[in-house]
């Protein structure tokens, strides 16, 4: 959680508010009708994937580098977890016809290229075998860039091995997190890798694959380590364990929605006693909305 204090100067803080913009700009031309919100993602994606003098090459050899130490680390492809956001918004911009073919193709060639990077290079292959949150965006990151490219073998395999690799050697019986709760922002980490898990969850439902259901047989699943963050403190501010910074529950509502809408209708009502939160206008609202409670007929 302390981090070196030049970090401002790479691209990291671009790519993290660029990638979740575009995905925003997408949302609100499909919902809203408005074709300039379209094009302006079309013209950041274009100048982040596509065009030769500006384009992000498809690796991350130099990621988390430590000046004197390390180019570069496999835990730095954890820099490119949103990159499920950038294909939803591809596909969103398809689906309004603001998707170009000659954008289209450069796009699905850095994908693959990517997805190769991500499976075969050495920083990929330590990301793979890591023990926490990390192996978890890993695999987000293949599973989401294998269907978006038509692979989905590989997007089925990597979500197959959730249940055994991820949910039963991370979450303990009784829902603990333990390489979670070390951290010093532990509650961060919990929520964070709790999305995680759920946006696994989600990207398994069309091709027939369960993580939200799987459970052990002593008791380890994604819903005991959600009710587990729940029952101690973790959508408050009397969490027990260290986190050295200012809290955000913001993600506290997408992973309520995301779990009252899979699992249990209890999470969604959880979401009204987040603190420094109006649930009501949220953007989770918009793709889990809670069930509306349903009108007594006088008849």
């Amino acid at each position: 959680g302390q981090r070196n204090p030049e970090g401002t100067a790479y691209d990291n803080h671009a790519l993290q508010d660029t990638w979740g913009r575009v995905w925003r700009l997408a949302l609100a031309a499909w919902l809203l009708d408005e074709r300039r919100f379209a094009e302006h993602a079309l013209l950041i994606i274009r100048r982040w994937f596509v065009d030769a003098d500006t384009r992000m090459n498809p690796h991350l050899e130099y990621a988390q580098h430590i000046p004197g130490h390390c180019d570069g680390r496999g835990i730095g492809i954890i820099d490119t977890a949103l990159i499920p956001e950038v294909l939803d918004t591809t596909a969103l911009l398809a689906d309004l016809k603001a998707w170009p073919d000659s954008v289209a193709q450069v796009f699905d060639q850095w994908c693959r290229d990517y997805l190769n990077w991500l499976l075969t290079s050495t920083h990929g292959r330590d990301e793979r075998r890591w023990h926490n949150n990390h192996a978890n965006y890993y695999d987000l990151q293949v599973a989401a860039l294998a269907r978006a490219t038509g692979q989905d073998g590989i997007a089925v395999l990597t979500l197959e091995n959730v249940a055994h690799r991820r949910i039963a050697t991370q979450i303990e019986p009784d829902g603990r997190l333990p390489d979670e709760l070390v951290r010093t922002l532990s509650q961060h980490y919990v929520l964070y890798n709790l999305a995680a898990f759920v946006t696994l969850a989600e990207l398994g439902r069309p091709i027939d694959v369960d993580p939200w259901n799987f459970e052990t047989h002593d008791g380890r699943s994604m819903e005991k380590a959600i009710r587990w963050f729940v029952d101690h403190g973790g959508l408050t501010p009397e969490w027990a364990g260290q986190q050295i910074d200012p809290f955000d529950y913001s993600g506290c509502v997408w992973l309520l929605r995301q779990a009252g809408t899979r699992l249990d209708p209890a999470f969604h009502a959880m979401t009204a006693d987040l603190p420094g939160i109006d649930p009501t206008v949220h953007l989770a609202n918009l793709l889990y909305p809670a069930p509306q409670p349903q009108r007594q007929s006088l008849g």
